[in-house]
């Protein structure tokens, strides 16, 4: 196979890993998992973590296709669960990121001003994150576990996104299997493993700065933010919910 034939399947395979990672369910999972990140950094370790798992999973889809079952298709069945999981996955998602909006609004602490002696109760946002860090500031491999343990749940999430067939993939895969060898698909994969990976990388990226400048601005402004994007979310949950249809 010539190196233009290459150049164009490896090309291919990319797009279609960019494509699959910018849907909007993967846009609205990562979003919601990195509210409290603090910074587009952080965000983008969340986003890449997310895709790892969500890559994995892809990857087994494609061995079972091509493998185990030399097949492109699936029962409509399996489908439908994936897209069920998939939604209450955001709905529960949307939850936990508007819990943590609403906090601002409802949690109180009281303090007394040195000048009259009054006291007063100011809105005050507790973040999960801040606080663990800083319980365990003094034990530095308590802290790096708790990290990976968290990280290894946002990969998990990202599997649970995948547990529908990534059809248009193992379709591709069904096209160039046929005329070229083991080693062009393998590099397909992994030319869409990465395409996905550095995707939502990105869109971590751009959640975390989008939620780091609202609350640079405010932690009203960043409660509000959260709020309005568990909205979104749970919409895109009950949206994917209704979707999903059993065939008798």
């Amino acid at each position: 196979m010539n190196l233009t034939t290459t150049s164009a399947i490896l090309l291919t395979a990319s797009v279609l890993g960019i494509a699959h990672g910018i849907e909007p369910d993967h846009a609205a999972g990562i979003a919601s998992l990195t509210s409290e990140a603090g910074n587009s950094k952080l965000s983008a370790i969340v986003g890449t973590c997310f895709a790892v798992g969500h890559v994995v999973l892809v990857i087994l889809w494609i061995l079972i296709a091509y493998f185990l079952l030399g097949q492109t298709t699936f029962p409509p069945m399996i489908e439908s669960v994936g897209t069920i999981v998939l939604g209450l996955v955001l709905i529960l998602l949307s939850g936990v990121l508007g819990v943590a909006g609403i906090r601002t609004f409802i949690h109180r602490h009281e303090h007394s001003h040195s000048d009259d002696g009054t006291n007063h109760a100011h809105f005050h946002l507790h973040l999960p994150i801040s606080s663990k860090q800083h319980k365990s500031s003094s034990l530095p491999s308590h802290t790096h576990k708790h990290m990976i343990a968290e990280y290894l749940k946002v990969g998990i999430v990202g599997a649970l996104f995948t547990l529908s067939p990534p059809v248009s993939m193992i379709a591709f895969i069904s096209i160039i299997v046929t005329n070229t060898g083991q080693e062009i698909v393998a590099l397909a994969v992994l030319a869409y493993a990465a395409a996905i990976t550095i995707t939502m990388a990105f869109i971590g990226a751009g959640a975390g700065a989008f939620f780091a400048l609202a609350k640079g601005r405010s932690e009203r402004i960043h409660a509000i933010s959260q709020i309005v994007s568990a909205a979104l979310v749970f919409a895109f949950g009950f949206y994917f919910l209704s979707q999903a249809t059993f065939p008798l």
